[in-house]
């Protein structure tokens, strides 16, 4: 299991939003960039109960309390009135991050002997994310989402807040620290139907994802907002 980070952020230029971010997208940028507030929701292995989860920390229900059987039964939902930002990255790279990660932490003996369980429950990557993200977002058209990539996320902060914010990429000093095409070939050797199912899974998320940027892409929007001055 893992979790999704929301950061509430004020703002005295746009109203105030919540950044929600998955580990290893920038959360401790995030929590070192003076957040208000600071929840999280699980992911489970379940699709059905993250959908859940995150439903609930988006919508406001009418007619019906805010439950897990109102969810399930889809009642009437409105948007939450607030700007809400999903920051994203390329689904291979943070599996591949995830891995480094749980490896690196193992130690080199013992990170050969665990890679296969490292691969599959770190609690650094879940891999129908963005699938689970479109299915809830599915019937929203709203200026009021937007998907910000990794590499933005400074900048997208300095836009909303006009703050000085600034970010240190995060230097790894394990003794047994792996390269991306580290991680490539010691799973093709060790797990390689394991490695080939992922990356199945992962091209599915790549579309998923394609699908929320064209949908809600915050530089976009940004400048459809300009055009509109």
């Amino acid at each position: 299991m893992t979790e999704l980070q929301i950061y509430k952020f004020k703002s005295d230029i746009v109203s105030d939003f919540r950044v929600f971010a998955p580990n290893k997208h920038g959360t401790r940028f995030l929590s070192e960039s003076n957040p208000i507030e600071k929840t999280h929701i699980s992911i489970s292995k379940s699709k059905d109960d993250f959908e859940i989860n995150l439903t609930e920390a988006l919508f406001d229900f009418l007619d019906n309390p805010k439950s897990t059987q109102a969810i399930k039964l889809k009642k009437i939902k409105i948007l939450k009135k607030e700007n809400v930002c999903f920051v994203y990255r390329n689904p291979y790279d943070a599996f591949v991050s995830s891995i480094q990660t749980g490896y690196a932490s193992s130690g080199q003996h013992n990170g050969i002997e665990k890679l296969g369980a490292n691969m599959t429950g770190n609690g650094h990557f879940y891999v129908h994310y963005y699938r689970v993200l479109e299915s809830v977002l599915k019937d929203v058209e709203s200026n009021t989402i937007s998907f910000v990539e990794l590499n933005d996320l400074t900048e997208f902060l300095r836009v909303q807040t006009l703050f000085p914010v600034s970010f240190s990429k995060e230097k790894y000093s394990f003794d047994d620290y792996i390269t991306k095409e580290d991680v490539e070939v010691l799973c093709k050797k060790h797990h390689p139907i394991l490695w080939h199912r992922f990356m199945i899974e992962i091209e599915k998320e790549k579309i998923a994802l394609n699908n929320l940027i064209e949908k809600f892409d915050w530089k976009t929007q940004f400048y459809k907002e300009i055009k509109n001055l």
